[in-house]
This record gives structure tokens, sequence and C-alpha cells, in this order.
């Protein structure tokens, strides 16, 4: 049975590398979230958890003078959407 599973060859990604990656990834991206970020990252054939991807985005971002966005879009448009619309 083949159930067309991607196979990570590289699962061992140094911080240096991560943060060379979120970085790159930040730079054209700055207003996206840890799951694009994660994505972007296994786009580049890592399988990297994405509470190490969340700490390195938020390390990123403080190093930045920036805080990291909590909750990316739908954070920004909760106060503006009448609850019980939200998906």
């Amino acid at each position: 049975m083949d159930f067309n599973l991607i196979d990570y060859p590289n699962t061992n990604l140094s911080d240096a590398d991560l943060a060379s990656y979120i970085s790159e990834f930040r730079r054209d991206n700055p207003d996206v979230g840890e799951a694009m970020a994660v994505g972007f990252i296994r786009a580049r054939g890592y399988r990297v958890a994405r509470a190490r991807v969340r700490r390195a985005l938020r390390s990123h971002d403080q190093h930045l003078g920036g805080q990291a966005s909590q909750g990316g879009v739908h954070t920004l448009l909760q106060d503006q959407i009448p609850y019980g619309m939200l998906v």
C-alpha cells in the first residue's frame, strides 16, 4: 500500500541553521506566523518541531526589537468580527 508519505531525510537541523532559515523567512514574510514558517522549513527538506520553530521566531523577533505576533491575522481580526463568526 502506498500512502504518498513525505520522507524527510534531514531531521537534524542545527540551531544556527534554523535561525538562518527563520531570518530568510521573516525577511520575505514579516507578517506570517509559525505554521507558514514550519512549511517554509519543511519545503527545504527538514522536519522540525513546531515548538522549536516558534521559539526561533520569537528569538528572531526579539533580536529585532519587536515582539512576536500573538496569533497572526486571527488575533488582529477577532475584535472586528462578532463572536461566533470566527472559523
